[in-house]
């Protein structure tokens, strides 16, 4: 039976999903496929081109250290104004520099099968970018031929941080709000499915029309979830994020959790 982990994060809190990563290593619990969105999906792009322990680490850090939303925002206030850094891209080159240094250039470099989850902001469509899942469009779009810069970009927009990414004439973001990360791996052969949710509650969206076709796919994805026979272990982690300032903090937190929760782990994927 395959083992799924699903990730999300925003901003600094994806070292959270590099230390879930970590511990689970240390636990030897072999993870046969991720799906992951925000932040988190840049640790698990990682782990499924085989780069883990001290590398894995340094690697996030020189991406998402310092850049939470409230260090985001605070430095578009310095600046006088967000144009002027959103103009910049600096994750997008922060991205690039990293995978580049790590001779990581396309989606061939996986190891291992990953999806990197977003949702099109148009028409509340949930995204995956995936080699391992046949394409498919409607109720839920996956994209098989896709620049993997372009693809973790488009994940790691966050609404009032990080303009949405805009490929293939679909508007992407972030679809950790709207808990729509998972989905990927029910459909992909997993039969149990780790989820840590380590974004946080999100605000919700202004009522308008976007907001009700999300509502629409949100319907959709609880269907499939409920219709499907893959059991899920949620690891209840963001809810100790309190007092973390640095990446380091947020890592230890994840790892550390994550261990707690070991003996459940095990419990749920080796003995139930």
């Amino acid at each position: 039976m395959k083992i799924g982990l699903a990730l999300s994060g925003d901003g600094i809190k994806g070292a959270a999903a590099a230390g879930v990563l970590c511990a689970l290593g240390e636990m030897s619990v072999d993870i046969d496929l991720l799906s992951a969105t925000g932040s988190a999906a840049l640790p698990a792009v990682l782990y499924a081109c085989g780069v883990t322990g001290k590398e894995a680490f340094e690697a996030a850090r020189r991406v998402l250290d310092r850049q939470g939303a409230g260090a985001l925002r605070y430095k578009l206030y310095r600046m006088g104004g967000r144009d002027r850094v959103f103009r910049r891209d600096f994750m997008e080159k922060r991205i690039r520099r990293v995978l580049t240094r790590l001779e990581i250039s396309s989606p061939g470099d996986f190891k291992k099968p990953v999806s990197i989850a977003a949702i099109d902001l148009i028409t509340g469509c949930p995204v995956a970018f995936s080699r391992d899942i046949p394409a498919m469009s409607g109720a839920f779009a996956v994209v098989n031929s896709f620049d993997l810069n372009e693809a973790l970009r488009a994940a790691m927009s966050h609404r009032g941080v990080l303009l949405p990414r805009v490929v293939g004439g679909m508007c992407l973001t972030d679809s950790g709000y709207r808990n729509l990360f998972s989905w990927p791996l029910r459909i992909s052969g997993a039969g149990k499915v780790l989820v840590a949710d380590l974004s946080g509650c999100a605000p919700p969206l202004k009522p308008g029309k976007v907001d009700l076709i999300c509502r629409e796919a949100d319907l959709y994805a609880q269907k499939l979830l409920t219709d499907s026979s893959v059991s899920q272990f949620d690891l209840p982690i963001c809810r100790d994020f309190k007092g973390a300032a640095s990446f380091k903090d947020y890592f230890e937190l994840g790892y550390v959790r994550t261990m707690e929760l070991k003996e459940e782990i095990y419990d749920f994927l080796f003995f139930k």
